[in-house]
């Protein structure tokens, strides 16, 4: 199985709302609490998109599928 790292780009957006919905789904889970991310929590990744501080996002493929992300947020203290 390779994977391949890449720089987020603009048509990944769709891709990534689906990959934050199921990780706001399993926050509702394991909390127990399903209003968590409101009634889009998918929405919530274009405001993750333009956050100052962010590094990245970066995006993990598999055969053009894309399967994960990842990014930093720099706080400087």
């Amino acid at each position: 199985m390779k994977i391949t790292i890449r720089e987020y780009q603009a048509s990944d957006i769709e891709s990534c709302k689906l990959l934050w919905r199921e990780l706001t789904q399993h926050h509702r889970d394991i909390y127990s609490d399903q209003s968590m991310g409101g009634d889009d929590p998918g929405i919530y990744f274009e405001h993750y998109l333009n956050k100052s501080n962010l590094l990245g996002p970066w995006i993990a493929e598999k055969d053009l599928v894309v399967v994960g992300m990842a990014g930093l947020s720099i706080n400087e203290d």
